[in-house]
Parts: C-alpha cells; structure tokens; sequence
C-alpha cells in the first residue's frame, strides 16, 4: 500500500510539472549570441563609423538584473605615409536594450554616472607613428581578443531586442589611414540577483 501511494504521488508530479508553464528567464536559463564573419570599419582619415556585431531577443517574466559578456577579436589596421606620420585610432564596444545604451555605472533607478561617451568600452586602441626621413609607406596590423562585463540593473518583464555595436574612431592626416575590424564574438546574457536597493559604482 505505501509502495503504491509512493508510485502514485511521483506520477501526479510528474504530471504536474509538465503541465505547469516553464517561467521565461528561469534563474538558470541563459542568452547567448555568437558571429564568425569578419566586419571592417572603415579606412578613415579622421572620422568614425559604427556597425551591429551581434543581435539577441530575451524574454523575462519578472524584472531581472542582467548580467552581460561580450568577448571578441578585435584589430586594427594602420598605414603611415611620409616622412612625419602616425595613425591614432580606436574600437569602442557598447550594448543596447530596446535601443537605449547599457551604462557601465549606474543608480538604482537605472540612471547612468558615466562620463561620455556612456556605456563605450575601448576593445583596442592602437597610436602609430613615423618619423623618418625617407618617404616610407608602412602598414601594421593587429589583433587581439579581450572581454567585459555590463551590469543592467531592473529590466522590466516582457521581450527585449539586445544589441552589441562597435565605433571606430580614426585621428590620422591625410596620407595615412585607419581601419578596424572584428572577427569571432561572442555574448552570453544570464539573469541575476543583485541586493535590492543595489546600484552600481565605481570601486574606491
């Protein structure tokens, strides 16, 4: 009789998990977005250009803290002409929600404490120069892999479009260009409990 009972209570709960709908963004459950084809910003004299590295709809069923990764290959490629040249540039990463940019410091209320450019992390960031006295054409290229973390505080239920953007930002004289690229990338979002009341701040 206790065999039966046991046997008979392991299969309405079986029963009633199934039936019972799975929460969106359960505490377990994880985004995650990836791309392999290489993207060029640019060749710029001085200027910039931004484009769209990665794209992830999420879904929560309650206000969630998020945590964001985005790691990627990132490079630069230069070229210097004359005799007194250089080629100063930079890739900057940043993350929206539903078109509003993540902050890397933020209060409780979501309101963003960076100082401008809000939200943009440098991925690479490259100075060449040239000082020679021959006319010397030179072109460098570099790459590397780096990663950071966004912390969102309190996003509201419902669906969400995430998007992961770049800028190139190129400072070189005429004669000399720069031109970033990304190749393999990845972002990974996981739901989070941050203390209530918690914001997010500069270390001391």
């Amino acid at each position: 009789m206790l065999r039966s009972s046991a046997v008979l209570t392991a299969v309405l709960l079986g029963i009633f998990l199934a039936v019972v709908p799975r929460p969106a963004f359960a505490q377990a459950d994880k985004y995650a977005a990836a791309g392999s084809t290489t993207i060029i910003f640019g060749p710029f004299f001085t200027g910039s250009t931004t484009a769209d590295l990665l794209k992830e709809d999420i879904q929560s069923s309650n206000t969630v803290d998020l945590d964001l990764q985005v790691t990627l290959e990132c490079g630069l490629i230069t070229e210097q002409f004359g005799t007194f040249s250089f080629s100063d540039a930079n890739v900057t990463v940043w993350i929206e929600i539903d078109g509003v940019v993540v902050p890397i410091t933020q209060t409780t209320a979501g309101t963003s404490t960076d100082p401008a450019p809000v939200g943009e992390v440098v991925f690479c960031d490259r100075l060449q120069e040239n000082v020679n006295f021959a006319q010397l054409v030179q072109f460098d290229q570099y790459i590397h892999a780096n990663s950071f973390n966004w912390i969102k505080l309190n996003v509201g239920a419902g669906t969400h479009h995430v998007v992961v953007r770049a800028r190139l930002n190129s400072f070189t004289p005429v004669g000399s260009f720069a031109a970033g690229l990304v190749r393999r990338r990845t972002l990974i979002i996981e739901p989070v409990h941050m203390s209530v009341s918690q914001d997010v701040q500069p270390g001391t």
